[in-house]
């Protein structure tokens, strides 16, 4: 079977000249992952939720089937499929009429992917990245009934495949954003270092230089 991706524009534009694509069904229930609570590196993100997006389009939490994404619950960094995930879904369904997702994000010690993962999980505990997107195969949809919609190309979609879904600078979906996340762990008291009695101090004539070397190792 040939699949091809379209993006926004492209697939309403092509659902505007073959009427085929435009598929029609009423809506199916997407099953929830019972709740777990959240510790260590996790933070919960709403995914989607059924209100007009940027696009003018719907997306029905109710109609976004989570089977095979159970089966590889990556976590990407602005929907980039070709590197690494930064993390991965531990928990994911509908919550209060919204898709919910828990996110464990990759431990800063694995190779190539901690550091990635790292900077993009702090930047969402300082309040710098703030949301998600989601990125699925449609499968159901229809063109808006509502002309304000209708005249922006919105459409509908009831029924959608997840893949994957990322952290983004800006969300489509206004309110695909961070639910909640643990309390920052608190820092331990660290005892000051002794002080090292058997270092002699620099000679006169080297001070100059030991105090240079010292700020070049900080400096590096």
């Amino acid at each position: 079977m040939n699949i091809t991706y379209l993006s926004n524009k492209d697939f309403k534009r092509q659902g505007k000249i073959d009427k085929s694509l435009v598929q029609r069904a009423p809506l199916t229930k997407a099953s929830s992952s019972p709740a777990i609570p959240m510790e260590g590196r996790q933070i919960k993100f709403v995914l989607s939720a059924p209100t007009i997006d940027r696009d003018f389009d719907i997306f029905y939490p109710e109609g976004i089937d989570l089977t095979y994404y159970r089966t590889n619950p990556v976590v990407l960094w602005g929907h980039d499929s070709d590197q690494f995930p930064i993390g991965k879904c531990v928990s994911i369904g509908i919550e209060d009429g919204v898709l919910v997702g828990v996110v464990e994000f990759a431990d800063p010690s694995i190779p190539i992917i901690g550091d990635r993962a790292e900077a993009v999980y702090q930047a969402c505990r300082a309040g710098i990245l703030n949301a998600v997107s989601i990125g699925a195969i449609v499968k159901e949809w229809d063109f808006a009934v509502d002309a304000d919609r209708r005249s922006m190309d919105g459409v509908d979609v009831t029924a959608c495949e997840l893949i994957e879904f990322s952290v983004v600078t800006v969300p489509c979906n206004r309110q695909a954003l961070i639910h909640s996340m643990p309390a920052a762990p608190e820092a331990s008291e660290q005892p000051a270092p002794e002080p090292e009695a058997d270092k002699a101090a620099p000679a006169p004539a080297k001070k100059h230089q030991a105090r240079m070397l010292r700020k070049l190792f900080l400096v590096d």
